[in-house]
């Protein structure tokens, strides 16, 4: 996207053509140089900054992580609709097609940055659905010199999760459908989905970003996450086994401490210690 080929132009009409000298004598007509345009990727930094809604946070596992602007929203279209507040006029026009991995879609945007002598691009991925509670509804991708102006490697659009007790009831209650109690075991819930897609999408929705944020790994390499209030109150510990640690048959297991345990009977009026997800069979 660079504008070399500008710039080499100007130089040769300001020297003249190969029938022209540049020291005939003659006063020679100075060719402006072209415009470069407004400055839009600084105009979208500016529109950021000015929005005092967007936060800085860090998304990572025991600090091997990113830093992005975070802004709470309620659906993916209310995320897209607060993004193009922050495009400067006339960039929507500039839309296209892009293709990012784990996104159902993607857009991309171009905005001048005469500073760069360069064109940016910015693009905004709607983030796959099982993914959304924890890694939010979509992504702006920014260049470099966005990035390094704003100090952070991106913009999230995240799903509230002030209260981690809210979302883990939802949890528990869309696998009850697909599960039923170990007669050996009263306190493990054994969910049978009839795909892994299924699967994967209601292990995923346990964790929210703010248990992402805080959480830490065991001595057998599971990953531990906190639930915890508004106020930062803990209600216990969610504990999602390592793959490599699951019993034969399991295709992921989530623990579930004594406080949250209790917390889930008191809320719901039973309460387990063990969710085992299991893929059911054709035959089933």
């Amino acid at each position: 996207m660079k504008k070399n080929l500008l710039w080499m132009l100007a130089a040769i009409l300001a020297c003249g053509s190969m029938f022209t000298s540049c020291t005939n004598g003659v006063d020679n007509p100075v060719t402006p140089i072209p415009d470069p345009g407004p400055d839009e990727a600084g105009m979208f930094i500016q529109n950021v900054l000015s929005d005092g809604r967007y936060t800085k946070d860090y998304m990572g596992v025991q600090g091997d992580g990113i830093g992005y602007l975070r802004l709470d929203v309620g659906s993916y279209e209310e995320a897209l609709v607060e993004f193009m507040k922050l495009l400067p006029e006339g960039v929507a026009a500039t839309a296209y097609e892009e293709t990012v991995k784990g996104a159902d879609s993607a857009v991309g945007f171009v905005l001048n940055a005469p500073m760069n002598n360069d064109l940016d691009s910015i693009v905004i991925a709607k983030i796959k659905e099982p993914l959304v509670p924890m890694t939010g509804y979509a992504w702006v991708y920014l260049t470099p010199d966005i990035q390094k102006a704003l100090n952070v490697k991106m913009i999230i659009y995240m799903p509230s999760a002030e209260d981690d007790m809210t979302n883990f009831i939802k949890s528990i209650t869309d696998v009850l459908p697909y599960s039923k109690i170990d007669p050996n075991d009263k306190g493990h819930l054994i969910c049978t989905i009839p795909t892994r897609e299924l699967g994967a999408k209601l292990q995923m929705a346990f964790i929210t970003t703010k248990m992402m944020i805080a959480s830490t790994t065991n001595e057998k390499e599971d990953v531990v996450f906190p639930l915890t209030d508004s106020q930062g109150n803990s209600y216990g510990i969610l504990t999602a086994v390592n793959l490599k640690n699951l019993p034969e048959g399991v295709s992921g297991m989530h623990l579930f401490d004594d406080a949250l345990k209790a917390k889930m009977a008191e809320t719901m009026g039973m309460g387990f210690s063990k969710l085992s997800f299991v893929l059911a069979t054709p035959t089933e």
